[in-house]
C-alpha cells in the first residue's frame, strides 16, 4: 500500500549534481486507491528542501 519514487534532473548525465530533485511517497488505504498520506519534497529550487504540505493536504482522501 507504499510507493515511494524519486526524479532527478541533471544538465547531463555525467553531472555530480543535479539541478531539481523531488522525492514523493505516497499510502493508499487498503484495497483501494484511496490516499491514507503522501508526502512530496523538492530540492534544488530554494535555499532548502521545499515540502509541498499544501498540495499533499488537497490529495489525502
Amino acid at each position: 500500500n507504499e510507493i515511494v519514487h524519486a526524479f532527478r534532473h541533471a544538465p547531463r548525465k555525467e553531472s555530480a549534481l543535479a539541478t531539481v530533485n523531488a522525492g514523493m511517497r505516497v499510502w493508499f488505504n487498503d484495497n483501494s486507491n484511496v490516499v491514507k498520506e503522501i508526502s512530496i519534497y523538492y530540492g534544488g529550487v530554494g535555499a532548502t528542501i521545499l515540502s509541498a504540505d499544501q498540495a499533499c493536504q488537497q490529495i489525502v482522501g
